[in-house]
């Protein structure tokens, strides 16, 4: 029987995730709009990529290249190394990067956990958004890459938050009961119960099709990067004023998510909910702020209210 790895790489050579620049009617403003998703992110953990400037990046678990890309354009002087388990989502992201014109990435397919170990190359900025969550040992995947980071440099990744996704968790354990591993069972029940209108294969396989699906409070984000003797050094949710309106009127299935008021308070919070880290500039270290667990809980709390599935992390390596 094949093993959990090559069950998620069929998963993605079936459906390339995220596939979102393939067809799009306005290729550049896709990627514009990735560049300022992924500065907000930045900024709200305190990376201000312009003073860091790291010359190596490893985007791990690149998928169909939108990642890379926008690392590319914003760090145009870096070498980037892409890596992903599928290989025809690699061949989507190479199509990708040539219509960017973005000449500082290289593609390789790769495994996180069978391969990154041997290679034994250390990178200034290692990023990986979305992936870990999918791996047979997150934990241990989560490891290996913090291993990959330079003294000095960056790890950022996002994880599935255990309390934004209480009602995607609870649609996977239907979909569980109802079709097992089926994935055609699945995709039928998937539609049939409205999880998902079935219009976007590369959507629907990975959240409903996908053989491995796991999620994480920050506690134990916390207790990950402890047993590694290191320290979370910023937590960011991913808030825009513009966003929250977006997001508060976004179709009927999202009427319970329909409270971006908490979420534009949280906005005007933020410089006060983020640990001070005076060698990145980001807070002034005379500011006071709440304790971890204060924020912890805030946090999760606001991703519960609002069903918002994805926290980004970041780690110093020190």
């Amino acid at each position: 029987m094949p093993n959990l790895e090559s069950k998620v790489r069929a998963c993605y050579e079936t459906a390339p995730f995220p596939n979102i620049l393939q067809g799009t009617a306005d290729f550049e403003e896709a990627i514009r709009l990735g560049v300022e998703w992924a500065m907000l992110n930045w900024r709200g953990l305190g990376f201000d990529w312009q003073v860091i400037s790291p010359s190596t990046v490893l985007c791990a678990g690149c998928g169909t290249g939108e990642e890379a890309i926008i690392l590319s354009r914003l760090l145009p002087d870096a070498t980037i190394h892409a890596i992903d388990i599928s290989e025809p989502s690699l061949a989507i992201a190479r199509q990708n990067a040539d219509r960017a014109m973005a000449e500082n990435i290289t593609f390789q397919r790769l495994s996180i956990l069978e391969d990154l170990p041997s290679l034994g190359h250390l990178y200034d900025l290692v990023y990986c958004s979305g992936v870990i969550h999918h791996l047979r040992d997150p934990k241990e995947g989560f490891g290996i890459l913090l291993q990959c980071v330079t003294d000095g440099g960056h790890l950022l990744f996002s994880l599935y938050n255990s309390y934004g996704l209480f009602t995607y968790k609870l649609q996977l354990t239907i979909l569980n009961l109802l079709a097992g591993d089926n994935q055609s069972k699945r995709i039928k029940w998937t539609v049939r119960l409205g999880f998902h209108d079935g219009g976007n294969k590369a959507t629907l396989w990975d959240s409903f099709v996908h053989p491995q699906v796991t999620t994480y409070t920050i506690g134990q984000v916390r207790r990950w990067a402890s047993t590694h003797s290191r320290t979370l050094s910023g937590i960011a949710p991913p808030l825009t004023i513009p966003g929250l309106i977006a997001y508060a009127v976004k179709g009927q299935r999202f009427a319970l998510r329909r409270r971006w008021l908490l979420n534009l308070v949280l906005q005007c919070a933020r410089p006060f909910l983020r640990s001070p880290d005076p060698a990145l500039g980001t807070v002034p270290a005379r500011r006071t702020t709440p304790s971890s667990p204060i924020r912890d809980v805030l946090f999760q709390f606001i991703y519960f209210i609002l069903g918002k599935g994805e926290i980004f992390y970041m780690i110093k390596n020190m």
